[in-house]
């Protein structure tokens, strides 16, 4: 008779039936992986027997994702920043978040510009492009003082 056993996929943690064969490998019925038995769970000749003790494993661990769900909900609304971007952000070195932002300010400057270069290595063009602007906006004359 052929043996069957209960194992655990590793993508979508779901437990499932299978019929033992000469190969070692399964595919997942929920995510389609093919993967190899690594740890069998249960093991009979009735996939009766295996079924039920599956069909109880994925209720118990489906009921406890939707209560971990229900807590990560709950604490999101109670606390604003949880799970937004500013509780990732805090976790982001000052030093790099300033990097970022200056990258971000050089694409938005020179959008539609192309480059010939890696934006890495000269950041700090942006700085510079800023004061030439600046500078030269301070040199022109500004209608009022072309008036006077």
């Amino acid at each position: 008779m052929p043996q069957f056993l209960a194992v655990a996929c590793y993508q979508c943690k779901m437990f499932q039936v299978v019929q033992k064969n000469k190969k070692g490998k399964w595919v997942c019925k929920m995510c389609h992986e093919t993967q190899s038995v690594k740890r069998v769970f249960m093991t009979s000749e009735l996939p009766k027997e295996i079924r039920q003790f599956v069909m109880e494993t994925n209720l118990k661990i489906g009921l406890e994702r939707d209560q971990q769900r229900q807590n990560d909900s709950n604490e999101a609304e109670n606390n604003p920043s949880f799970g937004g971007f500013s509780s990732a952000l805090s976790t982001i070195p000052k030093a790099e978040r300033e990097r970022a932002e200056k990258k971000q300010q050089l694409r938005e400057l020179l959008r539609g510009v192309p480059l010939d270069w890696e934006e890495d290595d000269d950041i700090h063009l942006l700085d510079e492009i800023k004061e030439t602007a600046i500078k030269a906006a301070s040199a022109q004359p500004t209608k009022l003082q072309q008036a006077n």
